[in-house]
C-alpha cells in the first residue's frame, strides 16, 4: 500500500508508451510496481503486458461450465473507461440485447477475453476504449451449466468482437 507522502521513482517500461504502462520504485525496494493506463485493454494479446498477466487467469475465454448463445451484434457506446478491476459498461442500441445488459445481475457489463477481437480502437498500438466510444459489439449471453458448482444460474456476457468506426 503507497502511502501519499512515500517517494517513488517512476520510469518507462521499456519498449511501451508510457500511456499503456509505467513502472515505479519505491523508496528502499528493489522490487518494481507496474501501473496500467486506464482503457487499455490489458486482456488482449497486443497488450503488452497480456502475456505476463495470462497467468492470473485474465479474459479468459468461456469453458465447458457455459452454455453461450447465439452471437447478437449491435451499435454500441461505452458507458465506462474498463481499468484493471474495473469492467466495460455499455449501453445497445439494439432493444433484444439493451434488454440483456439491463437484466438482473449483469449491470451492463461486458467481458472482454483473449479471444475478443478489437479492431479500430485503439491508442499507441493498443487497444484501448475510453467511456463514449461507439463501436459496433457482437455479444454472447453464456450461462453457468447447472451441473456447475460455482456457476450453475450465472449470466456472463461477453464480448466475441468490438470494431470502432462506422
Amino acid at each position: 500500500m503507497l502511502i501519499p507522502d512515500e517517494r517513488v521513482t517512476v520510469r518507462r517500461v521499456k519498449g511501451i508508451n508510457p500511456s499503456v504502462a509505467v513502472a515505479a520504485t519505491l523508496e528502499g525496494s528493489t522490487e518494481p510496481l507496474i501501473w496500467l493506463g486506464r482503457g487499455y485493454v490489458l486482456e488482449n494479446p497486443r497488450h503488452p503486458l497480456q502475456e505476463a498477466a495470462a497467468g492470473f487467469g485474465l479474459g479468459e475465454p468461456p469453458n465447458d461450465s457455459y452454455a453461450c448463445g447465439a452471437p447478437l451484434e449491435t451499435r454500441a457506446r461505452a458507458l465506462s473507461t474498463p481499468r484493471q478491476n474495473f469492467p466495460l459498461e455499455v449501453q445497445a442500441e439494439d432493444p433484444a440485447v439493451e434488454s440483456l445488459l439491463t437484466e438482473a445481475g449483469t449491470q451492463r457489463v461486458v467481458s472482454l477475453t483473449t479471444d475478443t477481437g478489437i479492431t479500430g480502437l485503439e491508442r499507441h498500438g493498443v487497444p484501448y476504449i475510453e467511456r463514449g466510444d461507439e463501436f459496433t459489439l457482437v455479444l454472447r449471453a453464456c450461462d453457468g451449466v447447472e451441473s456447475e458448482p460455482g456457476v450453475a444460474g450465472l449470466r456472463l456476457l461477453y464480448a466475441d468482437r468490438l470494431a470502432g468506426g462506422g
